[in-house]
């Protein structure tokens, strides 16, 4: 379907996403992911295309190869890794257990992904909703691709990922207010209770 859409010229972007349990926002009952194009990019995608682009200019190097490098090299916030991904809860995540799925090459595009690549993405994927699920503290999740908009890119500088927001916490007056969030919960300790 992104690949449908990016050959339309009035899109700009292509949005997937998961709501998942009432925590999370779910309205319908049955499981099911959704997307949703716009001719626009929304804001936190451009928040973050500004911000490898700068990160690229000042290094030459994409932000996201970057900081995998130093979650493999750390390996305290790693959940787990095959040939093609690494799950990880980032570095000051903003919400517990937050985790962050990504290509372990620099890949600019999900709809690009091969069909041996998606089936080693469903695997792990599954692998940390599934530990998810298990806590008792989780009470739904969201979770969204972020790829490359459909016409304006750095193919050196973008790389896409998968992110998961489980609902630990309630998101209130402070995080809305300011756009600041505020995690009891340090990724190390996540990536413990999440390690497969």
């Amino acid at each position: 379907r992104l690949r449908e859409m990016h050959a339309d010229s009035r899109l700009g972007y292509g949005l997937v996403f998961k709501n998942h349990g009432a925590a999370g926002g779910a309205s319908i009952e049955h499981v099911h992911s959704q997307l949703i194009a716009t001719p626009w990019v929304p804001t936190a995608v451009q928040r973050e295309l500004e911000q490898v682009a700068r990160f690229h200019e000042q290094s030459q190097r994409c932000l996201f190869c970057h900081l995998l490098d130093e979650e493999l090299a750390s390996g305290s916030r790693l959940i787990t890794r095959t040939d093609r991904f690494v799950a990880y809860c980032p570095y000051a995540s903003r919400f517990p257990l937050e985790t962050w799925l990504m290509p372990r090459r620099h890949e600019l595009r999900f709809e690009d992904l091969s069909d041996e690549g998606a089936d080693e993405l469903a695997s792990i994927l599954h692998g940390v909703l599934d530990r998810m699920e298990q806590s008792p503290c989780v009470r739904g999740y969201n979770l969204w691709i972020h790829t490359a908009p459909f016409r304006e890119h750095r193919p050196d500088a973008f790389h896409w990922h998968l992110e998961i927001a489980p609902r630990v916490t309630n998101v209130a007056g402070f995080e809305w207010g300011g756009g600041d969030f505020i995690n009891p919960v340090p990724p190390e300790d996540a990536a413990a209770d999440l390690r497969m």
